[in-house]
């Protein structure tokens, strides 16, 4: 399932090259949006969020870590071309540069920084306009021959702190910032960007 490499026998303290663990935790999310002018933030939304990762040694603390997981994001009561409650479940890969620095006999204490691209797997809005409705986000409305309203690609900038409570467990916060307007069908000047917030647990083989 996962291999090992470590650096020369004699250091007590070696660390490993490589890492793989897993990571779940939930995570709270909202929407930036603008419609006709008028820019908005939606309520927050609790999803799941989880996935599995590598550490991989590139110098002296620093680790580059890829993880593919599954994000759950939107918002509540968001105002965007049409309005209601958003949810959409992304498969998500960050690729964040992590520093351990070295404080003790164990690099407990970790920050990292890098980009995201995320894909749409399914997303929906549950909305009031008179009636209740339910809207596939990724859907072209056959119809009033209109496109899908949003983008399932989406993009932007990870950001981690965390704690590593002993040799295998670890906990961390995490926050995604969307930097691309992921609104298809839209007024001029209207955008839509995700923005996360979550804490994590993690276990490291």
């Amino acid at each position: 399932l996962f291999f090992t490499v470590n650096l020369p026998a004699q250091n007590k303290n070696a660390v490993s090259i490589f890492q793989y663990g897993v990571i779940a935790g939930a995570n709270y999310s909202h929407a930036t949006t603008e419609s006709f002018g008028q820019k908005n933030t939606s309520e927050k939304t609790a999803s799941f969020q989880g996935g599995i990762f590598t550490n991989i040694l590139i110098g002296n603390g620093f680790y580059l870590q890829p993880l593919l997981e599954y994000a759950g994001k939107g918002g509540d009561k968001t105002k965007a071309t049409i309005s209601g409650d958003v949810w959409i479940a992304y498969l998500e890969l960050p690729i964040d540069i992590l520093y351990h620095p070295n404080i003790g006999k164990m690099h407990r204490f970790f920050i990292g920084a890098g980009p995201y691209i995320a894909y749409g797997m399914a997303g929906q809005i549950n909305g009031n306009a008179g009636n209740n409705y339910v809207y596939d986000l990724f859907k072209n409305n056959s119809m009033y021959n209109t496109p899908a309203l949003f983008k399932r690609l989406d993009a932007g900038a990870n950001l981690q702190a965390g704690v590593r409570c002993s040799k295998h467990l670890q906990l961390s916060i995490s926050s995604d910032l969307g930097f691309v307007n992921i609104l298809n069908y839209k007024n001029s000047g209207d955008y839509f960007h995700n923005t996360s917030l979550g804490a994590f647990i993690g276990y490291l083989f």
